[in-house]
């Protein structure tokens, strides 16, 4: 799979790089160079690697093109996917990412902990009524003179420790890092990079769950399957790291613009 190095790590795009000589002689790249042609700078997007397979993407600038390219590798199959665009029909890079809760989360986290609370006190208080039923009294009456209080509580305890157990897997795939990224261009937004809706997925299969069993099953196996690594490299965009975008936000703007002013192109 190809893994160029990233040859803009100084975060420094209006200072020229090194010519194309030093930069790209021996260099792999998912593309044919032209003569006279140099890549500037290359970006990871995504790199992903699961048991079953891996998942790259990068973002490559020219002095006369912005080039996509993605590329995946699984037991089953490999696939790649590319997209090229002429460097003076960029307008720009568009780039957003979140760490953490929003709102959302932070609302579920605190739902969380309050149901916990109330399966608690809920559970405590059907004990005590059971406790302060007389011995002896019908069906309640039980040869550990205990009755059914203990059991009532243990029961409200697991449930209120299970509750709090998934309500934290389901705050930490809230807060986990996501972002967007685009090439904007002079016809069309061209997405690099998309968030993943967890949340409409999830509440998606538990609907089939309780509605449409087996539809669930396959869709819980899909996506299981593809969580062990069987991508396909239009896949990609789901799977960008929001450090790697951080990096493009902050520096492919300027590489951009720099070719443009600077380049083959504005030299001709």
């Amino acid at each position: 799979m190809f893994e160029p190095a990233t040859s803009a790590e100084d975060h420094n795009a209006t200072v020229p790089l090194p010519d194309a000589d030093d930069t790209t002689r021996g260099a792999s790249y998912p593309f044919r160079l032209i003569e006279g042609e140099r890549v500037i700078a290359s970006y990871p997007i995504a790199s992903v690697s699961r048991p079953l397979g891996r998942l790259v993407s990068f973002l490559f600038v020219t002095d006369s093109r912005v080039v996509y390219a993605a590329e995946s590798k699984n037991v089953f199959s490999s696939s790649t996917t590319s997209s090229e665009f002429k460097l003076e029909k960029i307008e720009g890079i568009e780039a957003s990412r979140h760490r953490g809760l929003d709102a959302l989360g932070a609302g579920v986290a605190v739902a969380i902990i309050l149901n916990a609370i109330c399966i608690g006190i809920f559970g405590t208080f059907l004990a005590s009524v059971f406790a302060s039923i007389p011995s002896g009294f019908g069906a309640y009456e039980s040869s550990s003179g205990g009755g059914l209080a203990p059991a009532v509580l243990a029961i409200s305890t697991t449930v209120a420790i299970a509750s709090i157990v998934i309500g934290a897997f389901v705050v930490v795939a809230l807060a986990r890092p996501r972002g967007y990224l685009g090439v904007l261009g002079p016809k069309e937004f061209i997405p690099l990079a998309a968030d993943r809706d967890w949340v409409t997925t999830g509440v998606l299969i538990v609907l089939i769950l309780l509605f449409g069993p087996l539809v669930g099953i396959a869709l819980l196996a899909w996506g299981g399957v593809r969580a062990l690594g069987v991508f396909r490299a239009a896949d990609a965009f789901l799977y960008a790291s929001s450090s790697n975008i951080d990096v493009i936000a902050f520096d492919a703007g300027a590489v951009i613009l720099d070719a443009q002013a600077r380049g083959s192109l504005s030299a001709g």
